[in-house]
């Protein structure tokens, strides 16, 4: 379902370096959010549609009126952490999931959601602890991440697959262990689905995959993102 998309047919820039796409995401990604003019459509200035240039279609869609959508800045979408969010729902998925997400947090309060699933608990990153760390969970929960500081880019690495799920900020040391087994069924940008806990960031770009990735892809991936966005 989720495999050979294509050379990505609705790929679209950023402002930000283009090239050097690595090969490895023409397959087994699900979803592949760009922050760009070209990939997304606004009403008053707030987001209505993010394009999947995936090809897969599963464009995030924010119909919650004027003050529930996130802003484009031009180069990212930034969720107030009031009551932005936006969602897609995605069938047939397994684990394991990978997201690489280049995000910063704006600013911080303990328990908030940045992302999870489109309506289920699962595949869920949450501001938690001390400032300004976060956590992972799909069933099971991860040690706090030691984050870098408010208002810093980075490139977020998530695996979700039961015990041999990780989490980790940049080349910083990863933190392993069983995030559990749960199945994401889609995507909940802005909060954690299953409660109004809404979270303060920016996003460039946000990649579903449906694999965990070998190092040498992963390592591809990372340093496509570096690049591109000169991190």
């Amino acid at each position: 379902m989720f495999g050979q998309i294509g050379r990505y047919p609705f790929y679209r820039g950023s402002g930000a370096v283009d090239d050097g796409i690595p090969d490895v995401l023409n397959a087994n990604t699900v979803a592949w959010y760009v922050a760009s003019a070209d990939n997304i459509t606004e009403i008053n200035d707030s987001l209505t549609v993010w394009n999947d240039i995936s090809g897969n279609d599963y464009h995030l869609l924010s119909n919650f009126g004027q003050t529930g959508r996130p802003i484009f800045r031009g180069d990212s979408v930034i969720f107030d952490g009031d009551n932005d969010r936006a969602v897609i729902e995605i069938t047939g998925l397994s684990q394991p999931h990978q997201i690489y997400a280049v995000i910063r947090q704006e600013s911080w309060t303990d328990g908030e959601g940045l992302f999870s699933g489109f309506s289920n608990a699962n595949g869920v990153i949450q501001q938690y602890g001390t400032t300004p760390n976060i956590l992972a969970y799909s069933g099971g929960v991860s040690s706090e991440l030691s984050y870098a500081a408010i208002g810093e880019w980075v490139v977020l690495r998530i695996v979700f697959s039961g015990a041999s799920s990780k989490i980790q900020i940049d080349t910083e040391t990863a933190v392993t262990g069983n995030f559990g087994t749960g199945v994401m069924d889609g995507i909940h940008l802005g909060r954690i689905s299953t409660q109004a806990v809404y979270g303060n960031f920016s996003i460039k770009e946000f990649i579903l995959r449906s694999i965990d990735d070998t190092d040498d892809d992963e390592t591809a991936i990372y340093n496509y993102l570096v690049t591109k966005y000169g991190l």
